[in-house]
């Protein structure tokens, strides 16, 4: 059985953790799915580290020789934790080519070694339903890595292209300007795509799951009490990460589930 994610998540603070990695299958992938929480973790003083699973050759631009994107994509990328307060924080490109990024035993060596010798308490990454298949190979890397050491850390898998259920949404709302910031200093990725728009938009709807939490627990306090509640009692917010948490053992149980499922066509890949 895979292990189940809740339809009905919780609402998130930011995890205790004072040493956090996370792992971008793209240089812009952890602004788009984890950049509020970041700025959260860069305000309090933590340590973070960021690897960069390919070299960002594949991206959207008009013309460039791939040396040359990915050139460019990696100044915006320093740029962009600049913006996010992370300018500080630490970095490696793992370099693999974007666009063909998979499960060898190089790409495995290759994250086990970061991971090793940063000793992460939190990972954030990609899950393995995220509709692009360097976000899905990033996914299947780190699950090989932590078979091979289970070590004791949280994982919070983050969302870029596709919304799936989610077992926490955090509240970004005074971060969603500097991410959006970060965002913005991706310059050769967002003249072709409206990004802006599309975290706006997935931000504003995991905003209204954490306001439904809010109504509810209202509602449920309001019954008891035989009172009644109005919007300008709730604390609602505008924007809101949501993300899929684990420990070690059930991150990779469900991965190897969902794996087996995808190569069986349950899913599509």
């Amino acid at each position: 059985m895979i292990p189940l994610i809740s339809y009905k998540p919780t609402i998130m603070k930011k995890p205790q953790a004072s040493r956090i990695l996370v792992l971008a299958p793209h240089p812009d992938d952890e602004v788009l799915g984890c950049g509020g929480l970041l700025r959260k973790y860069s305000l309090a003083g933590n340590e973070i580290h960021i690897v960069y699973m390919t070299d960002g050759s594949e991206g959207r631009t008009f013309g460039q020789a791939r040396e040359e994107i990915s050139k460019t994509r990696k100044a915006e990328a320093k740029a962009g934790l600049e913006a996010l307060g992370l300018g500080n924080s630490s970095s490696t490109w793992l370099d693999f080519p974007d666009g063909q990024l998979s499960v060898t035993e190089d790409s495995v060596h290759s994250v086990e070694r970061e991971i090793m010798s940063f000793q992460p308490e939190l990972i954030l990454c990609t899950f393995i339903h995220d509709q692009h298949m360097d976000h899905c190979a990033t996914t299947l890397i780190l699950a090989e890595v932590l078979r091979r050491n289970p070590i004791q850390a949280e994982i919070l898998a983050y969302e870029v292209w596709s919304p799936y259920p989610k077992s926490a949404v955090l509240d970004v709302s005074e971060d969603f300007e500097c991410k959006l910031q970060a965002l913005r200093c991706h310059k050769s990725q967002i003249q072709l795509v409206d990004y802006e728009r599309l975290i706006s938009g997935l931000n504003q709807y995991r905003a209204m799951l954490y306001n439904s939490i809010l109504r509810n627990r209202a509602e449920q306090r309001a019954k008891i009490r035989n009172t009644v509640i109005s919007e300008g009692m709730l604390d609602l917010i505008s924007y809101a990460e949501g993300y899929i948490k684990f420990n070690v053992t059930t991150f990779v149980q469900t991965i190897d589930q969902y794996s087996r499922l995808m190569k069986e066509n349950v899913f599509e890949s």
